[in-house]
């Protein structure tokens, strides 16, 4: 089993999307979210792999556009193939208390 993970999204006082980590490691992007959490869960699906009981937890700024977060949760669920299959990843998301604007 996976610990929980963190993904965490910083907004510039435009709310505009200045960076985002995972488990306080950076990633330039949300591709590089979404393969770094593959090689995390790895390829296996079922009951009782790693995708079925991995969570994520959001942890994002109050002034973050909405577009952003759209973006990480689209990262994190999972993809379509070329072939139009829907690939599940991580099914469970949960948000961060949020923070008063600062």
């Amino acid at each position: 089993q996976v610990p929980p993970m963190k993904v965490r999204l910083r907004a510039n006082s435009d709310g505009q999307l200045s960076g985002i980590s995972l488990n306080e490691r950076s990633m330039k992007d949300f591709d590089a979210l979404h393969n770094s959490l593959i090689g995390i869960v790895g390829t296996q699906t079922g009951p009782g792999s790693i995708r079925d009981t991995a969570e994520v937890e959001l942890d994002c700024d109050y002034q973050l556009k909405y577009e952003y977060v759209i973006g990480a949760i689209t990262s994190i669920s999972g993809y379509v193939t070329e072939g139009g299959d829907v690939v599940k990843l991580i099914e469970k998301i949960k948000f961060a208390p949020p923070k008063k604007a600062g």
